[in-house]
């Protein structure tokens, strides 16, 4: 890799403005959710991301620090995936490209495979395309059948007639680095990846390259030449299990298995009724981690934290995750990176402190008043997140939000840095739900079947959303009417792990671009499944 022009930065021109336009609709993933914060705003959010990914490194340590190279932080068994984190991905071709990570706007120029300075909401980047076999048929080879994919709307993935993606950030962020670049090879990457047309006299054209949406879609799957299926799992005891464990392997109803297909050590079995991947041997999730992957901010890990408890949570690492909560609405609309999401006097600004309110009030039903003092109020929760109206008006968040160190500016970058924290609000899910005393009141019934519903409605990215609705909610219903408390921890275990199959950070970036198990993406995807044994034993509180 070799790094060889340095631009300074510049304020985004024509070129940038008209791309902006062309994709100010398309929010459906975090790149695009970002895109509507101001560019000061999302500067200090990068920084602030590079800040907590060194924290833990001295400045020796930290790869390519001295060296010209690109920083991506520090090579790390546990996270396959360490280096999205750092703001980076893996070439997926030879690529020449403008760094703009730093002060000084470096072209780079890498291989295939290679460490590149871009977020692309996927391990690789550019998104590796995935040609549609259903808008070709006959494309697909002889050992090879066409899935196809049925669904309201996608977003963006793969939706190029090449099957490529589109990715606005950068080709925002490079546009007038591009326009006045004579570097040719620079330029033909970035007409390839984000333009389809050249730059002419009268501007830009962007021509048909980007479908917005299309009904269905397929992609060529191999045949399974060996599935490795599974029953159930064995019947165990727990804790008890060195004392009363039995001499041979049965089926959880007691009777022995039919077939030998009983998971091998440190594997676990879905199940038949686990429709993403039925009865399938799969690797045990490992407790007490945040993954890291393309999509968000893994760098803050409650379970990870030195005054993190045996299971569960302290009352100061629960508050912090409602901090994080309470910023949740749909990021098409508004986000906290932005002062629409602030405006109080706007139709938008007051149904975001609707919303804000519908949280606390369901995260107060569900405080664990046995374990720890009554929960902060509305307001002193409030309090504790960045707020740029502490700082001006409506008009004043518009004129200095995109003022480097301002006041806003900092207040927008700090609530945006929170609410990209989605690990914070499934820790604080999980820790409420397993410990609730039973019988549960319907107050508590109700507020469990409220959080699923408000997932499923103001969780910011969208393309989440429409799966947890989809594929959790749809499938399998609301968490339960039951009285019984297990029965909500286990609806809320069990929808997480289906959840987990198709986010980032299980397949190395969108479920329709990664198969789990797909060669050249394997080694950087994460175990998704956790066993009730293991939730119960995290997420339970323990101070001993």
């Amino acid at each position: 890799m070799a790094s060889s022009i340095f631009w300074p930065r510049t304020r985004k021109v024509f070129l940038a403005l008209v791309i902006s336009t062309f994709c100010r609709n398309a929010h459906s993933n975090p790149e695009h959710y970002r895109a509507s914060w101001p560019a000061a705003v999302h500067d200090r959010w990068a920084m602030l991301r590079d800040e907590r990914v060194s924290q833990s490194y001295s400045v020796d340590t930290i790869q390519g620090w001295d060296d010209g190279s690109v920083q991506c932080g520090t090579p790390d068994d546990s996270q396959p995936m360490w280096f999205t984190q750092g703001g980076c991905s893996l070439a997926s071709q030879d690529i020449t490209y403008a760094d703009t990570s730093g002060d000084v706007t470096v072209i780079r120029t890498a291989a295939k495979g290679d460490l590149i300075k871009l977020t692309c909401d996927d391990v690789y980047c550019p998104i590796p395309a995935r040609v549609d076999c259903y808008e070709q048929p006959g494309i697909c080879s002889s050992d090879e059948w066409c899935m196809i994919d049925i669904h309201e709307r996608w977003g963006p993935w793969a939706m190029a007639r090449d099957g490529s993606t589109p990715q606005w950030e950068y080709c925002f962020t490079a546009a007038d680095i591009v326009a006045n670049s004579t570097d040719e090879a620079l330029i033909a990457s970035y007409n390839a990846d984000c333009v389809a047309s050249t730059v002419g006299d009268y501007g830009i054209k962007l021509g048909p390259k980007t479908e917005a949406w299309k009904p269905a879609r397929g992609r060529c799957v191999s045949f399974r030449k060996e599935e490795e299926s599974c029953i159930g799992n064995p019947l165990e005891f727990g804790p008890f299990e060195p004392d009363f464990g039995l001499n041979y392997a049965r089926e959880e109803n007691g009777w022995p298995f039919p077939r030998p297909l009983v998971c091998g050590p440190g594997l676990t079995c879905t199940g038949a009724e686990f429709e993403v991947r039925p009865s399938t041997c799969v690797v045990q999730r490992p407790v007490n981690i945040c993954f890291a992957g393309p999509w968000w901010d893994s760098t803050q890990c409650p379970r990870t934290e030195s005054d993190a408890p045996k299971g569960g949570l302290t009352m100061n690492q629960a508050v912090e995750a409602i901090r994080r909560a309470i910023l949740l609405y749909p990021g098409e609309i508004a986000s906290p990176g932005e002062c629409a999401y602030w405006n109080r006097t706007s139709n938008v600004g007051v149904s975001v402190l609707a919303t804000q309110h519908r949280i606390y009030n369901i995260v107060a039903a569900l405080w664990p008043t046995q374990l720890f003092d009554t929960i902060p109020s509305f307001n002193q929760v409030m309090q504790l997140i960045p707020d740029p109206n502490l700082y001006g008006s409506p008009s004043d968040c518009v004129a200095q939000a995109d003022v480097p160190d301002s006041d806003i500016n900092k207040a927008l970058a700090g609530a945006a840095t929170l609410s990209s924290q989605p690990n914070q609000v499934w820790s604080l899910v999980h820790f409420l739900m397993h410990n609730q005393q039973a019988p549960l009141s319907p107050k508590r019934v109700a507020a469990s079947r409220a959080l699923a519903a408000h997932l499923s409605e103001s969780f910011w990215c969208d393309d989440c959303r429409g799966f947890f609705s989809v594929g959790i909610i749809e499938v399998y219903g609301l968490p339960p009417m039951s009285s019984n408390p297990e029965d909500h921890a286990r609806w809320w275990w069990y929808g997480h792990n289906v959840a987990s199959e198709h986010v980032a950070t299980t397949r190395g970036g969108h479920p329709w671009i990664h198969e789990l198990g797909e060669q050249g993406v394997a080694s950087f995807q994460n175990p998704f499944f956790m066993t009730w044994r293991d939730a119960v034993d995290m997420w339970t509180y323990n101070d001993s």
